[in-house]
């Protein structure tokens, strides 16, 4: 069975307090967009409006944070992912933003041919670990 959460338009919100049409969106499938980094949903048919995949999902009432998640992102060397993961969900979080910011500027660097490979995969290192760090953090913030 397909689960599907509300719209959080206030169109759609007008709309089932008088029971007509409105939106709703596949639950499994705004995880799945999640998990891939992406951070808005489609356009409401009726107020052809994006909405922040995380404020949709707050209808839900599930949680959508899953560290492990996260945690495989980073073993199979997706750190940009596993970022735009944490930051779905704690965009407010200003570590997690430092971390995108330093993840950016070391992949210009190398691409400009400022770094070794060497100097390269210790700072992404260094990157790595100060996710897990930021990750511990936010999962203890959690339960």
């Amino acid at each position: 069975m397909e689960k599907l959460v509300p719209c959080p338009c206030a169109t759609c919100a007008q709309q089932r307090s008088l029971r007509e049409e409105a939106e709703f969106f596949n639950y499994d499938f705004l995880l799945e967009l999640l998990r891939d980094g992406e951070t808005e949903s489609d356009r409401c048919r009726l107020s052809k409006r994006k909405f922040p995949i995380r404020d949709i999902l707050k209808n839900a009432e599930v949680r959508v944070f899953k560290a492990e998640h996260i945690r495989d992102l980073i073993a199979g060397g997706q750190m940009e992912a596993a970022l735009r993961l944490l930051r779905g969900q704690f965009d407010e979080h200003s570590e997690v933003l430092q971390q995108m910011g330093r993840l950016n500027g070391l992949e210009r660097e190398h691409r400009l041919g400022g770094l070794s490979d060497k100097d390269y995969t210790k700072e992404k290192n260094r990157i790595r670990d100060g996710v897990l760090k930021v990750l511990g953090v936010l999962e203890l913030g959690e339960r």
